[in-house]
């Protein structure tokens, strides 16, 4: 409404509907009056004069002569139309006309000297009729009612012809306003088509006025030199903005790959230090369940510490494989497809209830650069991290393979190349920002206590960084997590070493 009311059109139209608002009652009460006065005017004026002429065929005619010509003449006036009462009276003697039932039993209340006047509708009249012989007087009343009802009409019709003027008048002042506003808003909509970046459109406009001309050619001189600089400025601040992005991105790679590689010097030497310990504990463990019979209760004992430093030593061995960081001469092509393949086997036939497995695998899928037994154990652990977000839930797990788009590698920061996408996605849980950003990290889990290493993860990503790819995760809580893997084709490879 603010809008409507801020136009040249809607101020114009505001205006003249105050102009109306204003000066309309005002004509209307004067034409009220006006009409109102001429009706009852010429309703006192038939009357009086019909009653004046009643009384001189009284005085002049044979009326009086006789009763029965006395009361067909006062029937007369009953008979006219409009008559409700008539009666000649002389002296003590009272002639009524019987077409007058209702005031047949009363009194004559007196001469009305103004329409309206004695609140009961009827205009009652009084003329003295003089004849040689005797006096007389009559007296008679008309309906003021249908007068009333043409006053009436009279007024509905001045309403709604005012109601037509109004709305014509309003309706001209909304199309002069907007014929008023139309060469400005040309003017305002080229001007935002030169906004929104169109900066071949003219700003012009066909007005007469010549200041909307002056100002539209000063606009135009301002577009045409502002053009120029306005694209330089767009231009500089893309490059620039692209250029913050990229340094954001390599920053927070870089952060994150030096605190992997301390975590993972950290945790490869302690590591090697614990796997000293316990393969002392391993060994004279086992040596010790050999020597004892199988019915000693103390062998059920050991087995339990045979079975923590085994546990133990797997871990150490997670650790070792995520500090690890392989030469590239011992990458060599991968079938990607084929060790995807296995994977999901393993997992239609081992996986939980309620998850099923899913294979999405593109015919002639190229091969990648990698190692088969870390990219094995690479999508073990996303397809086990998958099944643990599906925990007691039904869901699908979908492992796939293909070759990877221009348009996915260059979101995925990846240099110029051709590369091959492994993704794993669950219906799980999902992950909010905050979980999603410490994912890779070493000894990070959300699993219970006794239930997660936090290893499994943090061994994807050195593993997919050491074979020269990168690993993305896509989540949404509630809905689930994709995890993608890009690696490098190896005729890619091949070709760039050609050259």
């Amino acid at each position: 409404m603010a809008r409507l009311i801020d136009t040249l059109a809607g101020r114009f139209g505001i205006i003249v509907f105050m102009i109306h608002v204003l000066l309309l009652p005002a004509l209307y009460v004067g034409v009220d009056r006006i009409v109102t006065r001429s009706h009852e005017e010429m309703f006192v004026t038939e009357i009086r004069t019909y009653a004046r002429v009643l009384a001189d065929e009284f005085e002049l005619g044979t009326a009086m002569e006789s009763e029965p010509r006395t009361r067909a003449l006062l029937e007369n006036v009953l008979l006219s139309g409009e008559g409700v009462f008539a009666e000649l009276v002389a002296g003590s003697e009272v002639l009524r006309s019987e077409l007058d039932p209702q005031l047949r039993a009363g009194h004559f209340p007196g001469e009305d000297f103004a329409f309206g006047a004695g609140g009961d509708d009827i205009y009652f009249l009084s003329i003295p009729v003089v004849r040689e012989e005797r006096e007389a007087v009559l007296r008679i009343g008309f309906d003021e009612r249908p007068v009333n009802a043409q006053i009436q009409r009279a007024r509905t019709r001045i309403l709604t012809s005012l109601g037509i003027f109004f709305v014509v008048s309003l309706g001209l002042a909304v199309y002069l306003g907007r014929r008023l506003a139309r060469p400005l808003v040309e003017l305002k909509q080229a001007s935002r088509r030169v906004a929104s970046g169109d900066m071949s459109t003219n700003l012009s406009t066909d007005s007469q006025i010549s200041e909307l001309r002056e100002l539209t050619s000063d606009l135009e001189t301002m577009r045409v030199a502002l053009v120029d600089v306005g694209r330089r400025l767009r231009e500089e601040m893309r490059e620039r903005e692209t250029t913050e992005k990229e340094r954001t991105r390599l920053v927070d790679k870089l952060r994150q790959r030096q605190r992997l590689e301390t975590v993972g010097t950290l945790a490869g030497g302690i590591a090697h230090e614990f796997n000293n310990i316990l393969l002392p504990i391993q060994l004279y463990t086992e040596l010790a369940i050999e020597e004892l019979d199988e019915a000693n209760p103390t062998r059920a004992d050991l087995t339990r510490v045979l079975e923590g430093a085994r546990r133990a030593r797997r871990i150490i061995g997670d650790i070792l494989a995520f500090s690890r960081h392989p030469e590239g001469d011992v990458f060599a092509p991968v079938a990607v497809a084929t060790i995807a393949a296995e994977v999901a086997h393993v997992y239609e036939k081992l996986g939980k209830s309620g998850v099923n497995v899913v294979r999405a695998f593109e015919s002639g899928c190229p091969m990648a650069i990698g190692e088969p037994t870390m990219l094995h154990q690479v999508l073990m652990n996303l397809c086990s991290n998958a099944c643990q977000a599906m925990a007691g839930m039904t869901g699908q797990l979908l492992i796939g393979v293909r070759a990877a788009s221009s348009a996915a590698a260059r979101d995925a920061g990846l240099p110029p190349g051709a590369y091959v996408e492994v993704f794993v996605a669950d219906e799980g849980r999902g992950m909010d920002e905050a979980i999603k950003a410490r994912i890779f990290e070493p000894f990070f889990t959300t699993a219970p206590i006794g239930q997660g290493t936090g290893l499994g993860l943090s061994v994807v990503h050195g593993m997919v960084e050491s074979m020269g790819g990168v690993v993305l995760v896509e989540s949404v809580p509630g809905i689930g997590t994709t995890f993608r893997v890009f690696l490098r084709q190896a005729a890619d490879v091949a070709t760039q070493a050609a050259k």
